[in-house]
């Protein structure tokens, strides 16, 4: 059956999960691929009493989550590309999206949508342009139910959320930095206007990421901003 999703926007806590995507979305417009019966596509929708402003940090946590979920799991060497890719051996094995609506001044209601590769052997290499992986191919093969990963996955994301609108995203950013893809390196930020090199020095306590240029330090909000290795195309 097709399910619409968009109606968790309409709950204080509503989590929605779909065998495939026809529409799927990831940052700048990009298309998330999926095939059928093989991946975790689901959405989140929170209410959240708090500005808009402070919201955005949101997907960061959920960043965090998900790179724990994983090590627990057994996988590893995943790893957090800011603002909300997450990596093994440098191929993008999931990715998040959040929206807000809402007053700026607060309440708002924020969807969240995570996609996580479990088994991508029968997607086509050349229908995606970036590097990517599956859970997998790093579990020898063989994968929890798809049923009992969603509902971890649910848990650990309702506590964050709940944490998250108590006390804010510094014990995430504490967690963020074991997981950082890129810290210390020399890096390039992007924009469709602009784009800034220089060494990235991790995340301010708004989630903002650092770039030391020369002897400054510019601070760069998780907006339409992409991040990558200088020497890569991911």
């Amino acid at each position: 059956h097709m399910l619409d999703c968009g109606d968790i926007e309409d709950m204080r806590w509503g989590v929605c999960v779909a065998e495939m995507q026809t529409q799927g979305r990831g940052r700048r417009g990009r298309q998330w691929l999926s095939s059928y019966g093989r991946n975790i596509q689901m959405s989140i929708g929170v209410a959240l009493n708090m500005p808009m402003a402070d919201v955005s940090g949101l997907s960061l946590a959920a960043g965090v989550v998900l790179a724990q979920y994983l090590q627990d799991s057994g996988v590893q060497d995943g790893a957090l590309k800011w603002p909300n890719d997450i990596h093994i051996n440098g191929k993008k094995v999931a990715g998040l999206l959040l929206e807000v609506k809402g007053e700026a001044e607060g309440p708002v209601k924020a969807v969240l949508g995570v996609g996580l590769n479990l088994d991508m052997s029968e997607t086509l290499n050349g229908s995606i342009s970036q590097p990517f992986t599956d859970i997998k191919s790093h579990l020898n093969g063989t994968l929890p139910s798809r049923t009992t990963m969603v509902a971890d996955l649910t848990e650990r994301l309702y506590l964050a959320t709940q944490e998250y609108q108590q006390k804010g995203l510094s014990r995430f950013l504490e967690l963020w930095t074991r997981y950082d893809l890129y810290l210390g390196q020399s890096v390039e930020i992007t924009s469709a206007a602009n784009k800034s090199q220089g060494i990235y020095r991790g995340l301010d306590e708004q989630g903002r990421l650092l770039l030391e240029t020369g002897e400054t330090v510019k601070a760069f909000s998780a907006g339409e901003e992409s991040l990558r290795k200088q020497d890569q195309n991911v």
